[in-house]
């Protein structure tokens, strides 16, 4: 079965899909683990960081200025200005990803699932996908191991991916964790 498609949430699912990609050997041990948007991920960290920052200066007032403090503060640092970076880059690979945005198609399969891009064309067979993880934003197909490629569809081709995957006999690839986000 082909399955025409374009997204209709391109920066949610992107977002969605980085903190996919950043998390799939987690997923891969637990697909029914609530995956987070990338980006509000980052965030708490940075805020998280940021509230260190009173903390070491408590530790500083309370007396002792060791070599301690000075490490405490430059690793504080060094964390906030990774995760800003991080941020800027995912924003970055995030708009890219939205200016590109187009139609794809996906093609469910006997033997594989075929994801064609205006750009590229890539083929997965079934004995190569765990999972099918289908989160708020989108659906992704998880490999058995990594570094193999996590590949997302929008979460509206839900319906007519069940439907091919029952025809096929594959519904037990597909986890659902739509409840999680309602």
């Amino acid at each position: 079965m082909k399955i025409k498609f374009k997204s209709d949430n391109p920066k949610n699912e992107y977002d969605e899909l980085l903190e996919v990609i950043d998390k799939a050997r987690l997923i891969i041990k637990n697909p029914k683990k609530k995956v987070k948007l990338h980006t509000k991920m980052l965030i708490k960290n940075i805020v998280l960081c940021v509230l260190c920052i009173p903390l070491y200066f408590a530790l500083v007032m309370l007396g002792s200025n060791n070599i301690f403090h000075l490490i405490l503060m430059g690793v504080i640092l060094i964390s906030i200005v990774t995760l800003i970076l991080m941020l800027v880059s995912t924003n970055k690979k995030i708009n890219t990803y939205i200016e590109n945005a187009h139609e794809c198609t996906l093609e469910v399969l006997d033997e594989k699932v075929i994801f064609n891009d205006k750009n590229k064309k890539l083929e997965f067979k079934w004995d190569e996908i765990k999972y099918i993880v289908v989160n708020k934003y989108s659906i992704c197909f998880i490999p058995y191991t990594l570094p193999n490629l996590v590949v997302s569809v929008p979460v509206s081709v839900k319906e007519e991916l069940m439907k091919s995957l029952i025809k096929l006999n594959k519904i037990e690839k597909l986890i659902d964790n739509s409840d999680m986000y309602k």
